[in-house]
C-alpha cells in the first residue's frame, strides 16, 4: 500500500459523475468558468503581462540567449500549467478562503522587483514572478489552494537563471570524475586544474562542458517523478540527490570518452571539437538508469509498508464540499481587487515611462585642461589597455603626462540609462581589456585625497606592472562597491529619471615599484575629474553648438 503522509501524498481522486458533470448539478465547462482553476490560471496571465520585463528576460534565456543551461524553460512551464491541470478536480473541490491581509505582501514584492527591475538585476526580478504569483493564490484564494499550486509554481525555480553558481564546482567536480578514470584506464595523461593534458595535446574543461544544463534539467526530472508518483519528502530528496549524482557522473563519463578519443587519433578525432550530441545520449541513458532505479526502491520500501498500517492522513481527506458560489460582482470585485494590487506600481512607472519626455540630447565625457606642469588631455596612442564596457552611451581613453614626463592614462564610460544588456554591471564588462594584454595580479581597495578607490595591479605579457584605480559614480553619487551602485541606481530611477551612471579609471606604470605609480594616481585623481554632460541634438543627430 503506498505510504500516505500529507496532503501531497498519495490520494484516490474524486470520482467524476456519469453524467459528465463536476457536482452532477453543473457541467464541467461551467466549474471551469466560475471556479479556482480559472482563477489559478487567470493569476498567471496575469502575472506574465504586468511584468513583461521579466517575461521577455526568461523568453530570451528560455531561447539561449544566456547559453545553454536554461533551454529547457519552455518544458518546465508547460509542465507546471499541466501538473495544475491534472490536479483540477481536487483544485475545483478545495474551498475558497481569501486572505485579505496578504495583498499588502503581494505589493512588498512588487515593489522589490520594480527596483530590481529598475536596477537592471535580472537574476532577481525573474526570480521574484514565482513568489509574486503565489502570494497573489494565497491573498485571492486562499492557502488551501496555495498549497495545491505550491509545487507547480515552484517547479519553474528549475527554469530561473539562479543556477550559474554551480558551474565552477561541477567544472572542478567533472574534472575529477575524470581523472579518476584516467587513472583506472592507465592512460598517458593527467589532469591538471581545468586542463587534460595528452602526449599530442591539450584538452579544456570549460565552462560550458562543466554539465550544468544537463545537472539542472535532471534535478527538474527527479522533481517531476516525485510529484507524478506523489512520494513523501524524504523519497524526494533521495530521487534529486540521486538524479544529480547520475547527470554528473553523465558528463564526467562524456569528457572521458572524448579524451580517450582525441588519445586514439592524436587529437583528430570530430568528437575533439563536437561532443554534444555525446553528452545527450549519455544524458539519455542517466535518465534511464534513474528511472529504473527509483522504481525498484520504491518497490522495496512499499512491500517493506505492505504489512503495517498506514499512517493517519494529516492532509486532505479527499475531496471538500464544495464552497457556496459567490454573486458575480462580488467575484468581479476580487479579481479587480487582484489586478489592482499586482499592477500599481508596475502600471504607474510604465505611465512615468510614457510621460517622461524622450531624450533629445546626447552623453558627452569631458575632460578638464592639463593642471600647470602637466599635458593633456591627448587623445591616447594605440595601447595595451583597452577597457571593454558592452553597449556605452559614451566613453573615453585619454592620457595625460606630469612635470616628470610619467604618463597616466584617464578612462571613463558612461550609461545615460541601465538596462540588461547595456549597464555598468555586467558579465561581459572587461576593464582590463578583451585583448587579454593586462592580467589582474592583485585587488583592493586604497585610500586618496580625493575618496576611496578600488585598486587593480595588472601585468602585460612582459612582466611589466600597472596600477589600475577605479570607481563608480551615479548621478552625484561615487561608489566603489558595484553592487551597492546597481542598488542605488534602481532606487534612483524609481524616483525621477534615470541618473547618468558612470565609470572613471586612472592607470600609471610602476618603474622600480608601485609607490611612484601610487602618487602619480593619488595627483591625478584630485584633478583629472570628467564631467559628463547632456548636448542637444538637431533632429538630424548633429549636436546643437553652445
Amino acid at each position: 500500500m503506498p505510504e500516505i503522509t500529507t496532503g501531497t501524498g498519495w490520494c484516490a481522486p474524486p470520482a467524476r459523475p456519469q453524467d459528465g458533470s463536476l457536482d452532477g448539478g453543473r457541467h464541467w465547462w461551467e466549474g471551469l468558468a466560475s471556479g479556482p482553476l480559472t482563477v489559478v490560471f487567470g493569476l498567471w496571465l496575469a502575472v506574465a503581462v504586468i511584468y513583461w520585463p521579466s517575461t521577455l528576460a526568461l523568453n530570451a534565456i528560455w531561447l539561449g540567449a544566456s547559453g545553454d543551461a536554461y533551454t529547457h524553460g519552455y518544458l518546465v512551464l508547460i509542465s507546471s500549467l499541466w501538473l495544475i491541470w491534472r490536479d483540477r478536480e481536487r483544485l475545483e473541490a478545495t474551498p475558497v478562503a481569501p486572505v485579505a491581509w496578504a495583498w499588502v505582501p503581494v505589493i512588498v514584492l512588487s515593489a522589490a522587483w520594480l527596483w530590481s527591475w529598475r536596477a537592471a538585476i535580472q537574476a532577481l526580478h525573474v526570480l521574484l514572478l514565482p513568489a509574486i504569483l503565489l502570494t497573489a493564490i494565497v491573498a485571492a484564494l486562499g492557502w488551501r489552494i496555495a498549497r495545491r499550486s505550491l509545487f507547480p509554481v515552484g517547479l519553474l525555480l528549475f527554469a530561473m537563471p539562479v543556477w550559474d553558481p554551480l558551474n565552477h564546482p561541477l567544472q572542478t567536480a567533472s574534472a575529477k570524475i575524470t581523472e579518476v578514470l584516467i587513472w583506472l584506464s592507465g592512460m598517458p595523461a593527467y589532469v591538471q586544474g581545468d586542463l587534460i593534458r595528452l602526449p599530442d595535446g591539450t584538452i579544456e574543461i570549460a565552462q560550458a562542458c562543466a554539465g550544468l544544463n544537463g545537472v539542472v534539467i535532471g534535478l527538474t526530472v527527479a522533481a517531476l517523478y516525485g510529484e507524478i508518483m506523489r512520494d513523501p519528502l524524504r523519497r524526494r530528496l533521495i530521487w534529486l540527490a540521486l538524479m544529480g549524482l547520475l547527470a554528473l557522473a553523465a558528463n564526467g563519463i562524456r569528457i572521458f570518452i572524448v579524451t580517450v578519443a582525441a588519445y586514439e587519433t592524436d587529437m583528430r578525432s570530430p568528437l575533439v571539437r563536437h561532443h554534444i550530441w555525446l553528452g545527450w545520449v549519455l544524458f539519455a541513458i542517466a535518465v534511464g538508469v534513474f528511472l529504473a532505479v527509483a522504481a525498484r526502491i520504491a518497490n522495496i520500501w512499499d512491500r517493506g509498508l505492505s504489512g503495517q498500517t498506514p499512517r493517519a492522513m494529516t492532509g486532505d481527506q479527499g475531496p471538500a464540499p464544495e464552497a457556496p458560489r459567490s454573486a458575480i460582482g462580488a467575484r468581479l470585485a476580487r479579481a479587480a481587487v487582484a489586478l489592482g494590487c499586482l499592477g500599481l506600481l508596475p502600471a504607474l512607472s510604465y505611465g512615468m515611462d510614457l510621460v517622461r519626455s524622450a531624450s533629445d540630447s546626447r552623453l558627452v565625457i569631458q575632460w578638464p585642461q592639463a593642471p600647470h606642469g602637466w599635458r593633456g588631455p591627448i587623445s591616447d596612442r594605440v595601447s595595451e589597455w583597452s577597457p571593454r564596457l558592452v553597449n556605452p552611451s559614451a566613453e573615453s581613453l585619454r592620457l595625460y603626462v606630469n612635470a616628470r614626463a610619467e604618463p597616466v592614462e584617464a578612462f571613463a564610460v558612461a550609461y545615460r540609462e541601465q538596462t540588461q544588456d547595456a549597464k555598468l554591471l555586467e558579465f561581459r564588462n572587461d576593464l582590463l581589456g578583451s585583448s587579454k594584454q593586462l592580467h589582474a595580479r592583485s585587488q583592493g581597495i586604497v585610500n586618496s585625497p580625493a575618496g576611496r578607490w578600488r585598486e587593480t595591479v595588472a601585468v602585460d605579457p612582459s612582466g611589466s606592472r600597472s596600477v589600475i584605480w577605479w570607481r563608480y559614480r551615479i548621478g552625484n553619487r561615487v561608489f566603489i562597491d558595484p553592487r551597492l551602485s546597481q542598488a542605488w541606481y534602481g532606487l534612483e530611477a524609481l524616483t525621477g529619471s534615470p541618473p547618468v551612471s558612470s565609470l572613471t579609471a586612472l592607470r600609471a606604470v610602476c618603474r622600480a615599484d608601485c609607490r611612484a605609480a601610487r602618487e602619480q594616481l593619488a595627483a591625478a585623481a584630485a584633478r583629472l575629474r570628467p564631467v559628463m554632460s547632456l548636448r542637444p541634438v538637431h533632429s538630424d543627430g548633429s549636436r546643437i553648438s553652445q
